[in-house]
């Protein structure tokens, strides 16, 4: 098992299309926040949670939009990387924060303790 702190936000999918950068929620609530196209990102999902920016502490990003993911759902269009280890996830995650760069949005990956004693 693997834990993580539930940050004050909503959780939200990150998905790159080539309609542009969108945040998800079903069943409803679907937010293009930039038109911006990434081809090495495009069909890439990201699972995580939207900090408004009034439930943000001090020294967090100031950046419009700030994302912490904590899952990688599809990667280039291919959603096979749901049957890998979370850990492998994350790291895909962590591909999306080193290529994404913006002022708009910024995307942090959270961080887990992993117990194998842990039992629910």
């Amino acid at each position: 098992y693997s834990v993580t702190h539930k940050a004050d936000g909503q959780r939200k999918l990150l998905v790159f299309h080539t309609t542009g950068i969108w945040l998800v929620m079903s069943p409803y609530s679907l937010n293009r926040i930039s038109k911006k196209i990434i081809p090495t990102l495009t069909g890439t999902i990201l699972d995580g949670e939207y900090i408004p920016i009034n439930k943000r502490l001090e020294g967090a990003p100031k950046t419009n939009i700030w994302y912490l993911a904590f899952d990688c759902l599809a990667w280039n269009n291919d959603n096979s990387i749901q049957k890998q280890r979370h850990g492998n996830r994350m790291n895909h995650a962590q591909v999306v924060t080193d290529l994404f760069k913006s002022n708009l949005l910024y995307i942090n990956t959270k961080n887990f303790i992993i117990s194998w004693w842990l039992s629910i």
